[in-house]
């Protein structure tokens, strides 16, 4: 199929709509853009998201997603160890299969493959639906009959955002193109009241006063390359309490040991939550004066939030990946080496990029950041 001049208006009234976007957090949270977009276009589309547990707790409380399913995740068991998934999930989430026949039976309009792997791939290539869309750049391109050109090619620049690709997609779409994302949406994520009433108490039973100025600070990243060390997290922590903030480190189950060790080396007394799920970890980010991290999904929550932000980068493309519309601070230091692919550092004996960065430059950072505020505004070239 030959690209439409609008599938949007092409579409009949209540068209059924599912975008596939697996994992992971930051991606999930980095789509919710399209999501306005999309119901902007076409309020009647019944949007439907397919997204892997507990991923999938970004977009609970999500206006503009009509159904969500959840697939239980499937990956190897040393990386559902690094990214602390569940062992078993809930009976209730789907398995490939049952994920298979669920779409099959919707009889979908449109199913939008946003991931690019072999599973959603799939998904798309047997859901049925009359358009099957992918992008050139996707492997398995057999499963699409619409293929969206590189994101690159659409706006003129290689360098370019996230959620500037996803909404350039869009616009290819719907037979159009813009250069300007200043009046895109903001990223959307909501907790709902029991996530809310639930991390409070967590809070509270950390020594943490959820109604008193608190900083959330999340020390951990699945490479070691967006990962910064953890005393000078500690020497940041121990500049927040001295500014009067209170302080909460946060993280999964499987990085306990690290944030305990973070918190051992804190002068002043810190709270420490590694049982909080993500619909809690929203909330709890909601109530943050600040919130301070790697590169990491929960950084994009912040933004969402509009939270004042300060996120450190090593070797990931902060241009691509820096929090979208709000106010923040990125403190990454030039390598010529740098974007790479982070799972391990090729050039030198330990991650410079991430090591470069000084205490110092963070504390001046987080100055700037309590200073100005949140604000909307877009970070990209």
């Amino acid at each position: 199929m030959k690209r439409p001049e609008n599938l949007f208006r092409s579409l009949g009234f209540a068209p059924k709509m599912l975008l596939v976007r697996l994992r992971s957090l930051g991606d999930v949270v980095l789509m919710t853009p399209l999501l306005e977009s999309i119901y902007e276009a076409r309020p009647d589309i019944m949007l439907d998201v397919a997204v892997e547990h507990p991923f999938s707790e970004a977009l609970y409380e999500n206006p503009y997603i009509h159904r969500l399913l959840e697939l239980r995740s499937a990956r190897p068991a040393a990386q559902r160890k690094a990214l602390a998934l569940p062992e078993k999930s809930p009976p209730t989430l789907l398995s490939r299969p049952r994920l298979l026949w669920r779409v099959r039976q919707a009889h979908y309009d449109v199913v939008w493959n946003l991931h690019g792997g072999n599973t959603s791939a799939w998904i798309t290539a047997l859901s049925g639906a009359r358009c099957r869309i992918g992008c050139t750049e996707f492997r398995h391109q057999i499963a699409y009959n619409i293929l969206i050109p590189p994101s690159g090619d659409l706006l003129g620049r290689k360098m370019h955002h996230t959620v500037e690709r996803t909404l350039a997609w869009f616009d290819w779409l719907s037979g159009g193109t813009r250069k300007d994302f200043s009046e895109a949406p903001a990223l959307t994520v909501l907790a709902g009241e029991g996530a809310q009433a639930s991390a409070e108490e967590k809070l509270r039973s950390v020594g943490i006063d959820p109604h008193a100025k608190y900083a959330v600070i999340q020390p951990t990243a699945v490479f070691a390359t967006k990962e910064w060390m953890g005393d000078r997290f500690a020497a940041v922590a121990d500049f927040l309490v001295s500014e009067g903030y209170q302080v909460v480190l946060t993280g999964t189950s499987r990085e306990r040991a690290k944030l305990e060790g973070v918190k051992s080396m804190v002068q002043a007394p810190v709270g420490l939550l590694s049982n909080l799920s993500i619909q809690e970890l929203i909330a709890a980010i909601q109530g943050a004066g600040l919130y301070l991290g790697n590169d990491s999904g929960p950084a994009h929550i912040a933004a969402a939030l509009g939270k004042p932000t300060v996120i450190l980068f090593g070797s990931s493309n902060s241009v691509a990946w820096s929090p979208w519309k709000t106010r923040s601070e990125v403190v990454q230091n030039p390598f010529d080496c740098n974007p790479c692919a982070g799972y391990s550092c090729w050039k030198f004996p330990e991650p410079e990029c991430i090591k470069s960065i000084t205490v110092e430059q963070v504390k001046e950072a987080v100055k700037r950041a309590l200073r100005e505020g949140s604000n909307n505004y877009i970070l990209s070239p």
